[in-house]
């Protein structure tokens, strides 16, 4: 499982807002080593804790570690691991001087970001921090008190790690959900309008940067009202189920089919010719169940580079071409008529002569 979202942490702005709460912790946990004694015993130990306090806050505030492999995002978390030993070492108390608890700090970043790989490994760090703060650093506390809290510390960690890791997860489930909903119709489970709406400038934009031709279609099932009539509405709706099931499973990678309305379809097919586009919606005339048709109004756009679009004009005349469709007769495709747009280039020169 993997709840990485580096868009999250796009900006500095954004780091800032996620890291101050840990970072603050750290600080804090700093302080108090001057309260309410004299302060640490070994305050250059101290202070090497504190500078890698600062380099790793830094560092993730400058975007260091956003863009990089998730395991080498383990080295700010040995830093403070490290940084944590140090403070220990600069009390005097050994593992019981009372930071072991900033070591749950990184297992819960961790969680919020990384894989269940990178979490495993995190705990395991902190919980060696431990072992090393036991083995190597003196405590007025018994060896075997401290060895049972370690062994409480990590299974504490694994159950904060685990559980807050589950919760992004499903936290990151249910926005995709809500944003697939948002995007999709209900009912077909095609594209919805909004996807469309979105899609088509996007298209179009491409289009005449690579000056390559734009192919957009509206399908409208023929005499669907009195199919509806005849069959009833719940079959009326499994009409429109089969239809885009069958159109979408015809269709090529790249084109967008979506719900316009009612039983209109809007098809995009980008870098398509007429001669391909028609022989597509003829491909998908056939594919259309229950002996059904549609007619079909289709453009094939051609924007210069550098000119605007105007995309609803394109829209009215598709629509126009599906008007003519029907009037002559259904079942067929009709080519929509515009105007060639304007080339300014053409435009400058004339007036110059």
């Amino acid at each position: 499982m993997n709840v990485q979202h580096g868009a999250d942490l796009a900006t500095s702005g954004q780091r800032w807002r996620q890291m101050w709460p840990f970072m603050a912790a750290y600080a804090f946990g700093f302080a108090l080593a001057w309260l309410p004694s004299q302060g640490p015993v070994h305050p250059w130990y101290m202070a090497g804790a504190g500078v890698i306090i600062v380099a790793v806050g830094a560092s993730i505030l400058l975007g260091g570690w956003t863009e990089i492999s998730e395991l080498l995002t383990l080295i700010p978390v040995a830093g403070l691991c490290l940084a944590v030993d140090l403070m220990r070492a600069a009390s005097g108390s050994g593992s019981t001087a009372g930071y072991g608890s900033l070591l749950l700090l990184p297992v819960v970043w961790q969680a919020l970001r990384r894989s269940q790989l990178t979490l495993n490994l995190t705990i395991l760090l902190v919980s060696i921090t431990n072992v090393i703060a036991v083995v190597f650093l003196s405590s007025p506390v018994p060896a075997a008190a401290q060895w049972r809290s370690i062994i409480l510390f990590t299974v504490v960690a694994a159950t904060i790690g685990q559980t807050v890791q589950r919760l992004v997860q499903g936290r990151v489930e249910l926005l995709a959900e809500i944003t697939r909903l948002a995007r999709t119709d209900p009912l077909t489970g095609l594209a919805n309008r909004r996807t469309w709406d979105e899609r088509l400038p996007e298209e179009a934009e491409r289009a005449s940067r690579r000056s390559l031709p734009l192919a957009i279609a509206i399908i409208d099932l023929d005499r669907f009202k009195a199919f509806n009539d005849r069959f009833g509405h719940q079959r009326g709706d499994q009409l429109l189920v089969d239809a885009a099931a069958a159109w979408a499973a015809d269709l090529r990678t790249g084109d967008l089919l979506a719900r316009w309305g009612g039983e209109e379809f809007a098809l995009l097919m980008p870098a398509t010719d007429q001669d391909e586009a028609v022989a597509i919606l003829e491909r998908l005339q056939m594919q259309t169940p229950e002996e059904q048709t549609f007619s079909a109004g289709l453009a094939i756009e051609r924007f210069l580079p550098g000119s605007e679009v105007d995309l609803d004009a394109v829209l009215r005349a598709i629509d126009g071409a599906l008007y003519a469709a029907k009037e002559g007769g259904r079942a067929r495709t009709r080519i929509a008529q515009r105007p060639a747009p304007a080339d300014p280039f053409a435009a400058a020169a004339a007036a110059l002569t």
